[in-house]
């Protein structure tokens, strides 16, 4: 929450909306670029001498004189002077008129001139002076003007230029005329003077009346509706928003062709239009010679040529020279000739080169976006694709990555405020005309209808629109934002709540997805009430209060989207006015419900912890249940103390657990399931900091904190398939991946991400953003020392191994009744990594169920497999080995309900005795079990390790060479695979993963110590072997090799202990 002296962020803290300056603003805003254009042709004949055409509003058109009105202003600076470039000297706020002051005291400096080296060096400084005044002059009107606008008013700046010229000549005459020789100057001497006085006080009120930009902070001479039309009208023209002069850009524009080619070009173009200046030297020459010309002749008679040169427009002026100089230049017409001629072709030549170079680039674009740099070859009706890349696994090329988040350093506000909206930029062609849907072109669906689909496109981008848009109005400058309508997303609400409106979102049912929406919708309510609460719109708003109202008479889930009800009810009372009596009731209730949730150490489970549900995921902090306290947090301030300082204390104790499911490289570990909203799981971290959070240590310090956040923002940033050609994001996690997806997961889903977003809305002054960026717990050294790498966090019932050689955790205990897809593959396993991930099932066979770090059991010689499932009675336990303490985590699985079989598990992390190993310990109970013909069945028992990439550094996949039988060929930095009969290891890109059978050796040792021990009326046979699951199943790589263990058992009862390694640090 921001503290009330914050004037950006204190009115969030307010129970009522502000009205707006202006009754207006919330009135639609209408550019003449959504209407058609005339058709006539006539009429488009006559739009050439149109400078307000008829069919703009009248709001336009009041747009464009005052645009005018200002900008006359600095044509009319082109009479002051004989320099035409010296004239244009209208600038860039304060930069600009700089350049211009300055120029106007070197132009005084100039009357005092002794010698040619004064004369070449003061030259040479009014040159880099001038540079500014051409480019200068085009790039701000054409900031204000669309393309059918500019040309006219670009036409008279050309014109003015040349009567400018023309002006400076009969000024230098009079000036030689009556000035020659008082006080004892020359006339030249005094036309310096005179430039000058004219010249100053004009650099000096562009100080002042500078029109500046439609997307600076406030433009003094436009209100604010006019100043958004504006905006609107360059967005709806494709001209981007300026950027900041920084290294990147000037990297940019000296490593183009585009700077070289374009620069060549205008000095071929710009050396054949001079003709006044060679007409006067040559007069000057002929008067020195034969005494022809007087001084006022040689200044007035160019103005005749400035005069023809203005008539014909600066368009034909370029052929000007080629009938000129015969003229000038008599009798060396063939020097003019040649030299014009030569320069004229040298402006086509570079001319046609550019149009060739740009036509290439256009065309390598469309290549890389309608076939990812993969060569399609169609034959016989049938398409293969070859994928052409030989550099990674992942190839950029194929999937090229996002600008401005995958070259993002995420280090500052900005940073984050340019990632968001990269992020959000895709979205924009995806909107419906009333703006109230976005439909992503990928064209899957959810289980649920396509309108609730649409309305996630919309209401999932308000985790960062909400925000940057109560900036925008504030005056903020937000960068980089002139392609994205912020305003959009209001009319969009207004439409979408408008019962009478095509575009309705529809009413809200039982348990309706429209109710997840409502969560963000209501966030923006309450962060930006001014921009969403329609304060001078009351139909809107009480359309909008009416479809939220609904949340409250339909029945909905025991879980997380109980909060959701709650952030509806806080902004119908904080913004919409609503009754607090009527709706605290419905609140306090739910707060009833949620607090039956909590678990301890500051975890809630996502519903009532028992038998049907024991889930404590993402969901329990980062997508859900702490998110929405630290929200809450911050939108209460100072009210409701006791439950406010309850949140607080809650995560304080949350955080000093969850810290450890992040690696040091900001890396999370995947668990549970949604896992396609990706970066929402470091969203703790920026609620925390948005709340303004004190954690215990080692997150005592505002730098720790927005160290996990922006860590694993950049982990993210080297993902290039996470996104679309369009650059949407996809389904997925680091690649495209429907096998992982929920039945709830429509395209726009993934945008829940933007929930680690809403820590922007903090001003740059806050903590948060001026604290030093802190390293991670273990990375640093003082406090590394007094942590333990290996930690019990009893809620989840997970086992956190934050070890140097890998990052991953020992999990039992969770499970659920819901038909989530991959539920056992998402909650069942024995471990997660961070590095590995995990993988989901493609199909019942073995290599389609991908059984990475699980246990799979058949009992019909692997014709159906069971993997595990439901675990029950779970427990924590220390025991002694090798004169350790090691804790453990133990628990029981019966795969059949039909059969007694039982399968108790220990998981025992790694210690410094085995580092990057752990060890898991089955004992199979139950008695053997007969077919139908009485025989006794043998059970197959598949203890699988972590699934590794199949990929080698040098993208070669590891399955296409023989698999070795003697790891030790792999010293020296080999990668490959390797089997023996009690142990499989694979060395790929991504590391190590290896599995050693350890029933024997380990039996009669330390793990008899332990407490376990095997009965000998188990018969087992089996080995190591390694699979080749189906592509697509792992989280993070499409291609993978996983290294198990097989048990063939005609039991009674046995124990069976291996050791599955994950070595991350060892990549080759």
């Amino acid at each position: 929450m921001s503290n009330p002296g914050d004037s950006k962020d204190a009115h969030i803290l307010e129970s009522g909306p502000k009205r707006v300056d202006d009754a207006q603003d919330d009135l639609p805003i209408v550019s003449s670029s959504q209407k058609p254009e005339p058709k006539s042709l006539w009429l488009a004949w006559l739009y050439i001498f149109d400078w307000y055409p008829s069919h703009y509003s009248a709001e336009e058109k009041r747009l464009l004189r005052k645009q005018d009105c200002i900008n006359s202003s600095n044509i009319n600076h082109a009479y002051v002077s004989g320099m035409k470039e010296d004239l244009r000297l209208n600038g860039n706020q304060y930069y600009l008129p700089t350049m211009e002051a300055l120029w106007s005291m070197l132009t005084f400096v100039q009357c005092r001139l002794q010698n040619e080296k004064q004369i070449f060096g003061i030259r040479f400084l009014l040159g880099v002076l001038e540079t500014p005044a051409s480019t200068g002059s085009m790039y701000i009107m054409s900031s204000w003007y669309r393309s059918d606008e500019l040309f006219k008013r670009c036409g008279v700046w050309y014109i003015s230029s040349n009567l400018g010229s023309m002006m400076g000549g009969y000024l230098q005459a009079a000036a030689y005329t009556n000035l020659n020789g008082v006080a004892g100057m020359a006339g030249w001497r005094w036309l310096f003077i005179i430039d000058g006085i004219i010249s100053m006080p004009i650099a000096l009120a562009g100080y002042f009346f500078f029109p500046g930009l439609p997307n600076s902070p406030k433009v003094w001479w436009l209100k604010r509706r006019e100043q958004k039309l504006a905006q609107l009208r360059m967005r709806h023209d494709g001209v981007k928003e300026s950027r900041k002069i920084g290294k990147r850009m000037l990297k940019r524009v000296f490593t183009h062709w585009h700077f070289y080619i374009a620069v060549a070009t205008y000095v071929c173009f710009q050396c054949t239009s001079y003709a006044t200046g060679q007409m006067a030297l040559w007069l000057k020459h002929e008067a020195e010679l034969h005494g022809t010309w007087t001084v006022q002749q040689i200044n007035i008679l160019p103005t005749g040529v400035q005069l023809h040169h203005g008539g014909n427009g600066w368009a034909f002026f370029s052929f000007y020279p080629i009938t000129a100089f015969p003229v000038l230049e008599a009798p060396r017409w063939k020097k003019g000739f040649t030299v014009n001629t030569i320069l004229v072709i040298c402006y086509g030549t570079l001319f046609m080169v550019g149009q060739f170079l740009w036509l290439r680039d256009e065309k390598r674009k469309k290549y890389v976006e309608d076939t990812s740099e993969e060569e399609i070859i169609v034959k016989d009706s049938t398409v293969h694709v070859e994928n052409k890349s030989r550099n990674s696994e992942q190839s950029k090329v194929a999937m090229p990555p996002l600008p401005g988040f995958s070259d993002n350093s995420f280090q500052t506000r900005a940073d984050l405020i340019r990632a968001g909206l990269e992020l959000i930029k895709p979205l924009e062609r995806y909107k419906s005309p009333g703006r109230a849907r976005i439909k992503l072109a990928t064209g899957t669906g959810a289980g649920f209808s396509e309108a609730a689909s649409q309305l996630e496109g919309f209401a999932r981008p308000l985790w960062i629109v909400a925000d940057l848009l109560r900036l925008q109005s504030a005056g903020s400058l937000v960068p980089d934002s002139s392609l994205i309508d912020f305003n959009s997303w209001v009319t969009g609400l207004k439409n979408g709540t408008n019962p009478e409106h095509e575009e309705y979102w529809g009413d809200v049912g039982d348990f309706d997805q429209r109710m997840v929406e409502m969560e963000s919708i209501s966030y923006a309510l309450l962060v930006s009430p001014d921009e969403f609460g329609f304060p001078d719109d009351e139909s809107a708003r009480c359309n909008l209060a009416a479809w939220l109202c609904q949340i409250n008479s339909r029945r909905m889930p025991q879980n997380n989207w109980l909060w959701f009800r709650i952030f509806v009810n806080l902004a119908l009372i904080r913004t919409l006015g609503a009754s607090a009596e009527e709706l605290q009731p419905i609140i306090d209730k739910d707060f009833e419900t949620l607090d039956t949730f909590y678990l301890k150490n500051g975890w809630s489970s996502d519903g009532p912890w028992g038998d049907d549900r024991k889930q404590a995921d993402y969901y329990s902090g980062s997508f859900a249940i702490q998110f929405a306290q630290l929200l809450y947090v911050r939108v209460m301030g100072e009210n409701d103390q006791v439950r406010v300082e309850n949140y607080r204390h809650q995560a304080r104790e949350f955080a000093q657990g969850y810290w450890r499911y992040f690696d040091s490289n900001g890396a999370a570990i995947p668990f549970g399931r949604s896992l396609t909203y990706r970066f929402a799981m470091a969203a703790f971290w920026a609620a925390a900091g948005a709340a303004n959070i004190d954690l215990p240590s080692p997150l005592d310090h505002p730098g720790a904190i927005k160290g996990m956040l922006l860590r694993n923002l950049r982990w993210w940033t080297d993902k290039p398939y996470i996104f679309n050609p369009d650059g949407s994001l996809n389904i997925g996690f680091t690649y495209p991946n429907m096998y992982m997806a929920e039945d709830y997961n429509s395209p726009q889903s993934v945008y829940w991400c933007l929930k680690s977003f809403v820590v922007v809305g903090l001003g740059d002054g806050r903590p948060f953003w001026q604290s030093q960026e802190q390293p991670h717990p273990l990375k640093t050294p003082v406090r590394s020392r007094n942590i333990s790498v290996v930690t019990i966090l009893d809620p989840p019932k997970h086992i956190l191994c934050n070890t140097p050689e890998h990052h991953f955790l020992l999990s039992s205990g969770q499970s659920t009744t819901k038909l989530f897809k991959g539920r056992e593959a998402k909650y069942g396993k024995l471990a997660y990594s961070s590095a590995f991930g995990f993988s989901v099932p493609a199909g019942p066979a073995l290599s389609q169920l991908a059984p990475d770090s699980t246990l799979a059991l058949s009992l019909d010689n692997g014709e159906t497999w069971k993997v595990r499932w439901d675990p029950f009675d779970v427990r924590f336990k220390s025991v002694q080995m090798w004169e350790m303490e090691v804790p453990t985590l133990t628990s029981s699985w019966r795969p059949w309900r039909y059969h007694r079989l039982q399968v108790d598990t220990t998981l025992i992390p790694p210690v410094g005795k085995w580092p990057g190993w752990h060890i898991r310990i089955h004992r199979v109970t139950g008695g053997s079990a007969a077919d139908g013909r009485g025989a006794a069945l043998r059970l197959h028992l598949i203890d699988s390790g972590f699934a590794i990439s199949a990929q080698t550094t040098k993208d070669t996949s590891i399955f296409e060479q023989p698999c070795e039988s003697n790891a030790e060929s792999f010293a020296g930095g080999v990668q490959g695979w390797a089997k023996g009969e009690h142990s499989g290891l694979v060395v790929s890109a991504a590391g190590v993963a290896g599995v050693v059978d350890l029933t024997q050796s380990f039996i009669d040792g330390p793990m008899e110590e332990a407490g376990f021990t095997a009965s000998s009326k188990a018969s087992v046979s089996g080995g190591a072997d390694i699979m080749r699951p189906d592509p697509n199943t792992n989280l993070m790589v499409q291609r993978t090799l996983l290294p198990y263990i097989r048990h063939e058992i005609n039991w009674e009862t046995g124990v069976y202990c291996s050791s599955y390694h994950g070595d991350v640090a060892s990549t080759p």
